[in-house]
């Protein structure tokens, strides 16, 4: 375990410096989900939180008179587990953080306001409950079923859902491009839109247990959030 919490300083603080050397939409570093073999999901908590207060325990200090954000949503759960530190946590375990229209909207909105707390110096990204992220909650899509279900014409139709589809991509992008170092944490399953969320931070972590699917094939849709080639990429490095 030892070794797992040294690795895990160091992808922090290799992240850390990167991002904090760049501009506002420079480099974002993207690496391989690293599988923690044998670690539970409350084990990887415990060495991210260590591993990144240890990295921001020296500035703590320096920044102790900045302003502080609060963080109020209703499908997420935003701690503060430590200085510098932001554990965001997708809150909707009773149906296995399955993202909702309010989750679309208020991931979007959490990263943007963490891109601009000036105490946050990175973000853990996870989920509550049983699995990381079982994607889109399918009964909670009403916006894309009365496109379909119009009697418009098919260009129309196509109109329409684009721009659904580019709401939809703002919210990944809005952890993309977050300044601050984003981190990745899964466990159990991490399906569809949630590994979508998982190719757009800048580092992955997983547990013993977790694993990866895309099952918008099997439900006969096309996976439209946009990130197919980027998870591809990731995987190919």
């Amino acid at each position: 375990m030892m070794a797992w919490r040294k690795a895990l300083f160091n992808a922090a603080a290799m992240a850390g410096r990167e991002r904090f050397q760049m501009t506002k939409g420079g480099c974002i570093l993207s690496l391989n989900a690293e599988r923690m073999s044998g670690c539970s999901w409350d084990c990887l908590k415990r060495s991210l939180f260590t591993s990144a207060a240890a990295q921001d325990k020296h500035s703590k200090s320096s920044s102790s008179s900045s302003s502080q954000r609060t963080y109020t949503f209703k499908t997420l759960n935003v701690a503060k587990p430590d200085f510098g530190i932001l554990q965001v946590e997708l809150n909707r375990p009773d149906r296995l953080n399955a993202i909702n229209k309010d989750a679309w909207r208020e991931i979007r909105e959490c990263f943007e306001v963490i891109a601009l707390d000036s105490d946050c110096r990175v973000v853990i990204l996870g989920g509550l409950g049983k699995h990381f992220c079982a994607g889109i909650d399918l009964s909670d899509i009403a916006d894309l079923t009365s496109i379909i279900g119009t009697d418009s014409d098919p260009a129309r139709k196509g109109f329409q859902f684009r721009s659904l589809v580019r709401s939809l991509q703002a919210t990944f992008n809005a952890i993309e491009e977050c300044p601050k170092p984003v981190i990745a944490a899964i466990h159990g399953g991490c399906i569809g839109a949630g590994v979508d969320m998982t190719s757009a931070c800048d580092i992955r972590y997983c547990t013993h247990d977790a694993f990866f699917s895309i099952k918008e094939v099997d439900i006969g849709m096309a996976a439209d959030v946009g990130r197919c080639s980027m998870t591809i990429e990731l995987v190919r490095t």
